[in-house]
């Protein structure tokens, strides 16, 4: 991002506690304290204070709660604003961005408690303006290509955006190689074109050819997850309604579940995707809380307010 002038915020990797803590001093709080390696989305602590940091400091790299993940960490600028998430296709020649989705990460109402690998999706995001996708292609997608191009990068696939929308701009958070989840699940059932063409054309190099075509409406995906994530959690507990499932207007995804005999159980900490489709947001979410009382486990958890724009 520095090097090809993506916009995003300012930090700094550390690979030991005494640089890292030296390092605290120097920055305004709330400041972000990430192992760098992949964490299960748990791996980022928004601290408030020194104290706070220096405690983050010291579970990742003194006392390894995050394993080899947290032998490299960032401390980062804290950018006050609304995420965004925008999956796109490249084929190095160009980005072809789909529509924005609003991802939930943390576990609780209101954008409360631990952070999850996602609780819940909206797309499109209504935060996502005119404006702010012009300075989302002028300030990140366009830099991010001209980077591609000027490493001779031969890449054909996803590239997921991950944005916040600031008073001061729009700012890339981070890459990913790969669909996002849960904003797949809430994005895909918008498109009206056929993914497998976008692929193929990508795979050929022919992506400037692609006119992907929306679907009007909205979604609103709800993550009914076992009791007591993103910590621990109990699994094999018999989920009810998955064979009966059938909707119109909404979709099912089996994300942590498992078949055992007749019955469908529970193996993961997000067990199953609900999303609704709507001409609006408001229809969407009534739609995919009413369908989400249709699946029933013993324990189950959702929240209460994905989808409710202030």
């Amino acid at each position: 991002m520095q090097k090809h002038g993506v916009k995003t915020a300012k930090y700094q990797n550390f690979y030991n506690y005494d640089d890292a803590v030296k390092y605290l001093d120097e920055v305004n709080y709330p400041v972000v304290v990430k192992a760098s390696g992949l964490a299960a989305g748990k791996g980022v602590i928004i601290a408030q204070s020194y104290e706070e940091a220096n405690t983050a400091l010291k579970e990742m790299f003194i006392d390894k709660v995050f394993g080899d993940s947290g032998l490299e960490v960032v401390i980062e600028e804290f950018l006050v604003g609304v995420e965004a998430s925008i999956l796109s296709f490249t084929d190095s020649k160009v980005i072809v961005p789909f529509i924005s989705a609003k991802d939930h990460k943390k576990i609780g109402d209101g954008e409360t408690g631990l952070n999850t690998g996602g609780m819940g999706v909206i797309a499109p995001n209504p935060y996502v303006t005119p404006e702010v996708n012009q300075a989302f292609i002028s300030d990140i997608m366009e830099p991010t290509l001209r980077g591609l191009q000027a490493e001779n990068m031969d890449f054909a696939g996803v590239i997921f955006f991950g944005v916040m929308i600031t008073d001061n701009g729009v700012y890339l958070l981070e890459y990913n190689m790969r669909m996002g989840d849960p904003e797949t699940e809430a994005v895909l059932p918008l498109m009206k074109s056929d993914l497998l063409e976008i692929v193929n054309l990508a795979i050929d190099r022919k992506l400037s050819e692609a006119r992907i075509e929306w679907n009007s409406g909205a979604t609103c995906c709800v993550v009914l997850a076992s009791g007591g994530y993103p910590e621990k959690f109990p699994t094999g507990i018999v989920i009810n309604g998955i064979k009966d499932f059938h909707s119109d207007s909404c979709e099912l995804f089996a994300a942590g579940v498992a078949k055992v005999g007749d019955d469908f159980v529970t193996s993961g900490g997000r067990v199953i995707n609900i999303v609704g489709h709507g001409s609006n947001l408001d229809e969407a979410r009534k739609i995919a809380y009413q369908e989400l009382n249709k699946i029933q486990f013993a324990g189950a958890y959702c929240r209460q307010d994905i989808g409710i724009v202030n």
